[in-house]
């Protein structure tokens, strides 16, 4: 037990700075206000069998903290046990509400800490228990993205055998609203652990096996585009990794793949480290003489992918769902999607609005010069021999 009978909660995001100049300080301020309401939520689920001693402290945005004690009737509890509870279960809470906010992609990536501790005497006002904060969550590993509960050999046997299922969404032209292209999603086995994709990709980043995974991915994806019909377009997940790969390469310039190259676009679905974009010039001209295009996942609407797009020159640049579940929050949200078209445009890519269900997201990005869209809105994804309409 603690030497005041107090104790804090708190969660902290990693790379607060990044987050921000990806995607722009309007967008950023109104994510982190519906970050610290979710958070508030999980304070008052987790922590209803203690007394809350203080509202949501959020010092710095990234950070946010609650301090409680134990309720009389409560006092033979094991704190010690109690705290490694809280700890792991406030991990799986924080996770779905990122998701939920900032969208499955964000949300599954962005990288946080929780502790649960007692406070000592000594720390008996806010600045100081945040100071102390600063030293326990230095002391501690990031949380990865969750993995389901399987074992490596039983995820390793899925991807030997293939056992991916490919489905896909339509991207339309906004324009018109007219279906352009698909694109190609990933699940695990029906009925497996690893059936969603962040439980599927998590997994194989937890087991080293993210590369063998997306190869599958692709190769399971490139035995649709004969179906997809003329002058359709299909779009594929690639990471920056894969994409430096011989076996990509030797994957997709085969024989019978080559009619089909100038349909297909293939979406870098990470950010890559500022500076680093120059590394990836000489491949990506190489697939765009091909006849191949390229598609940047998960915009922001700041400056940090702007070097990306500079240098890369993408044909498609996809703005992320964090910043399309903004719209109407805030006449900023719409001003920075017309600023980041503006710029995308000047080094020729077109602008993909992701996550789009509501009519009025629809509206807004019709009006900012957004040029394609996908989303529930028109339709969910749906496994590839219904999209294509295949009997099998």
């Amino acid at each position: 037990m603690s030497d005041t009978g107090k104790y804090v909660f708190a969660v902290q995001i990693e790379d607060s700075d990044r987050f921000i100049d990806i995607f722009g300080p309007s967008v950023s301020s109104i994510a982190w206000d519906d970050i610290v309401a979710g958070y508030r939520q999980i304070t008052q689920k987790l922590l209803q069998r203690y007394n809350l001693l203080s509202d949501v402290v959020s010092p710095s945005w990234g950070r946010c903290f609650v301090i409680f004690g134990i309720k009389q009737s409560s006092m033979l509890l094991d704190m010690e046990e109690q705290i490694s509870t809280l700890t792991a279960v406030s991990r799986q809470l924080v996770r779905e509400m990122l998701q939920e906010n900032l969208g499955m992609a964000t949300g599954s990536h962005l990288d946080f800490k929780t502790i649960v501790a007692p406070i000592q005497k000594g720390l008996g006002n806010i600045q100081k228990i945040n100071e102390r904060l600063n030293t326990l969550f230095k002391s501690l590993s990031r949380i990865s993205s969750p993995f389901a509960s399987i074992t490596y050999d039983e995820f390793a046997k899925i991807i030997e055998r293939k056992k991916i299922e490919t489905f896909a969404q339509s991207i339309v032209s906004l324009p018109n609203e007219e279906i352009v292209g698909y694109e190609t999603l990933s699940r695990g086995p029906s009925n497996s652990a690893v059936r969603r994709a962040d439980l599927l990709f998590g997994t194989a980043a937890h087991f080293g096996l993210t590369k063998e995974l997306e190869l599958l991915c692709i190769e399971r994806a490139l035995k649709w585009i004969t179906k997809v019909p003329a002058p359709l377009w299909m779009s594929i997940n690639i990471g920056p990794a894969l994409l430096k790969s011989s076996t990509f390469l030797d994957l997709i310039y085969q024989h019978h793949l080559k009619p089909f190259l100038p349909r297909l676009v293939f979406e870098l679905t990470e950010h890559l480290p500022v500076g680093s974009a120059t590394e990836f010039q000489e491949i990506i001209q190489n697939l765009k003489r091909n006849g191949i295009q390229l598609s940047l996942d998960d915009t922001g609407c700041g400056f940090f992918d702007l070097n990306t797009v500079e240098k890369l020159r993408p044909e498609i640049v996809k703005l992320c769902i964090t910043v399309i579940n903004l719209i109407g929050r805030s006449s900023d949200i719409a001003k920075e999607i017309k600023d980041t078209v503006t710029r995308i445009a000047r080094f020729g890519g077109k602008t993909l609005g992701e996550g789009v269900e509501r009519k009025e997201q629809l509206d807004v990005l019709k009006q900012c010069g957004v040029l394609l869209a996908q989303g529930y809105y028109f339709d969910r994804p749906k496994s590839a021999e219904k999209a294509f309409k295949i009997k099998v």
